[in-house]
């Protein structure tokens, strides 16, 4: 089964078939030969890695660069040789097969807009490669009419000697693959408009391919970078701060911090300076994660309070400030497929965020009616049990605020089609 992509309009490039390969040095080169490679089949291409991608811009016609690293390339079809490599004679027709180990593939090209039912696509027509393998295997058999011994010899030789035969080839292999390269690359921009690929509806964030966690992982730390204010082309609503109208943690009697704990007008701060670890799913199939940590988590709103912390009584109503220090994150959630006029979009259900702070400290304004005394000697006592105050209070915050996460990260979801948002 070939590696493929309907939705890009990627055709089958694994096995590739490149029907001919001329290779021809030239009379000067010391592998002076004319090399007729036909029927060829590229296996290896799935593996490819992307290792840096620069360019896509709204400006098109600047330079684009794709860096891949592939492990294994291996080619096989047939071949006609005749000529000299180095000093030794060489001619034959056969079979061939020819292994390129540990490449690094650099793809430079710019575009021309064109359009299209009114909407602008792009088209290559300068692609050029840059093509560096760390081993290069050959081997031809059926040399000299099928002598063995001689076929044996000269694929030794070859091999012994392959960096300087294949630098002497290369150009010839790379203008020969550049046309296949050029098609395929023009017919994946070919099937949607270029904005939809780079500008839209990411406004400039990285647009990822499904699975690719580490692209995730990038993109999610743009956006808590860059966006604290929002995205109006993604949909994404501020965050930093983070406005809660209101947040309610009720009594529990079970609990030695038995208080009803209410906000309103909450501001959330500190999403901004988050460093994301880790970014995995965003696939129908199994949980999603998000992990960081934020350096300063502060929440600061009015507050009323009543009941008992521990052993002690609490009253008050106020203003407030909640601090966490190196605050790790963890939500997860699955995503699930909903149809809305002919296209798929997602939607995130069973979400669960999860707290682990290194140290907090908390400070509530007129407490006990505006006693001073008092309400310093109840700050001080939150802040010196804030571990077990925390513990006891956690559930109901990590619940309140994965809703709060889920409410703006469904609001992107329900207006862009998963696979808009999803390559």
């Amino acid at each position: 089964m070939g590696l493929r992509d309907g939705f890009i309009n990627l055709p089958k490039i694994d096995p590739l078939n490149v029907p001919l390969l001329n290779i021809q040095p030239g009379p000067e080169s010391p592998v002076n030969i004319d090399l007729i490679l036909k029927n060829n089949l590229l296996t290896g291409l799935k593996d490819a890695k992307a290792i840096s991608v620069s360019g896509f811009e709204r400006d098109m016609s600047k330079k684009h660069e794709i860096i891949l690293q592939i492990p294994q390339v291996h080619m096989t079809g047939d071949y006609n040789v005749k000529g000299q490599v180095i000093a030794l004679p060489v001619e034959g027709n056969g079979k061939h097969e020819i292994t390129l180990n540990d490449i690094n593939v650099i793809l430079h090209f710019t575009g021309t807009p064109y359009v299209k039912n009114g909407r602008t696509y792009m088209k290559i027509d300068d692609l050029t490669v840059g093509l560096t393998p760390k081993k290069v295997v050959f081997n031809f058999d059926n040399l000299f009419h099928g002598d063995k011994v001689l076929t044996e010899n000269v694929n030794n030789f070859v091999n012994e000697n392959w960096l300087e035969i294949f630098t002497e080839i290369r150009s010839s292999l790379i203008n020969g693959l550049s046309p296949v390269l050029q098609k395929i690359v023009n017919d994946v921009f070919s099937k949607l408009p270029y904005e939809e690929f780079f500008a839209k509806p990411s406004g400039g964030v990285t647009r990822c391919h499904r699975g690719d966690n580490a692209c995730f992982t990038q993109s999610a730390q743009e956006v808590l970078h860059k966006y604290p204010g929002g995205l109006r082309d993604l949909d994404l609503l501020p965050f930093d701060p983070l406005r809660v109208n209101s947040l309610t943690l009720e009594r529990n009697p079970s609990s030695p911090v038995n208080i009803e704990l209410k906000f309103k007008e909450l501001d959330l701060f500190g999403l901004k300076t988050a460093q994301v670890k880790a970014v995995k799913g965003f696939t129908f199939e199994g949980r999603s994660e998000l992990e960081a940590v934020v350096p300063e988590f502060v929440l600061k709103g009015k507050y009323n309070a009543d009941g008992r912390v521990l052993i002690l009584p609490i009253v008050g109503s106020g203003n407030s400030i909640i601090s966490c220090k190196n605050l790790q994150l963890k939500y997860s959630f699955d995503l699930k497929p909903v149809e809305k006029n002919g296209k798929v979009f997602a939607a995130l259900e069973h979400v669960k965020l999860e707290f682990k702070p290194e140290l907090v400290q908390f400070h509530f304004e007129n407490l006990f009616n505006g006693d001073k005394a008092l309400g310093d000697n109840m700050n001080k006592f939150l802040n010196e049990n804030w571990r077990d105050i925390y513990n006891e209070l956690e559930p109901g915050f990590a619940k309140s605020l994965s809703l709060v996460a889920k409410q703006m990260i469904n609001n992107i979801l329900a207006k862009h089609p998963y696979d808009v948002l999803f390559a």
